[in-house]
């Protein structure tokens, strides 16, 4: 009798080498999908935490300007030690699209100290190029009269004069212009940002303030932009210093 070889059972546990490679494509397909959608909201989060940030220097060196100001001053009303020599006769010294420069009442209580000299300014060169910069220069009460020393002077740079970056890690875009001029009659004091004159400085009466801000950095929102008008109750009234 002829024996009946086995008949051999084929292995269904094994993988075949197209069904290895599909998989493996698969795999590799949600992997960068997976990669792609992580980095996209990485860089959503980014952008969010940049606005905010934005939004937040932005405000603050607004409110810190608007305080400021408000307290803008002519010399006559600025101290009860001042008799004669007191300096120009108008709060603003210079003003322009990108700066402005003038006297201020802020921290004079009761006239004891004398003015202070505020300048704010967006360089063009140097380490807070491109940011809003506070200068503060105290005056120096003599003789009945006050009076600012030579702030290219290191003396005094180093006793009276206080530099701040109101915008650190960020730009501030100055096109349109950062600062506006108007008389009380709402007329335009400056055209293209433009320095005003000698003869419009006395009549500004109110500040148009936009600062547009971008954070600096690998991630970078669109520039958050705050406007302010701040109206200026000195140059409206006359103080009589206490």
């Amino acid at each position: 009798m002829r024996q009946q070889r086995p008949v051999r059972v084929k292995d269904d546990n094994g993988t075949s080498m197209v069904e290895l490679l599909v998989t493996m494509i698969v795999a590799a397909i949600v992997l960068a999908a997976t990669v792609a959608t992580s980095s996209g909201l990485q860089r959503s989060a980014a952008q969010v935490v940049a606005r905010q940030d934005q939004t937040d220097i932005g405000r603050q060196a607004a409110d810190r300007i608007s305080t400021t100001l408000r307290s803008a001053a002519a010399p006559g009303q600025l101290s009860m030690s001042c008799t004669a020599g007191c300096g120009a006769g108008t709060a603003f010294l210079s003003a322009s699209g990108t700066s402005v420069s003038f006297l201020s009442n802020f921290g004079n209580e009761n006239g004891a100290t004398g003015p202070i000299k505020v300048t704010y300014s967006v360089p063009a060169t140097g380490t807070t190029a491109g940011h809003l910069v506070e200068t503060v220069q105290k005056a120096t009460l003599a003789g009945g009269a006050y009076s600012f020393c030579d702030a290219t002077k290191a003396s005094c740079l180093s006793t009276t004069v206080t530099t701040t970056d109101l915008t650190p890690g960020a730009t501030v875009k100055t096109s349109p212009v950062v600062f506006g001029y108007l008389s009380s009659t709402g007329t335009q004091l400056q055209s293209a940002g433009g320095a005003l004159t000698a003869t419009e400085l006395p009549s500004v009466m109110v500040v148009d303030l936009r600062i547009s801000v971008q954070r600096t950095g690998a991630t970078q929102a669109k520039p958050t932009t705050y406007l302010g008008r701040i109206d200026l109750p000195n140059q409206q009234t006359v103080l009589t210093p206490r």
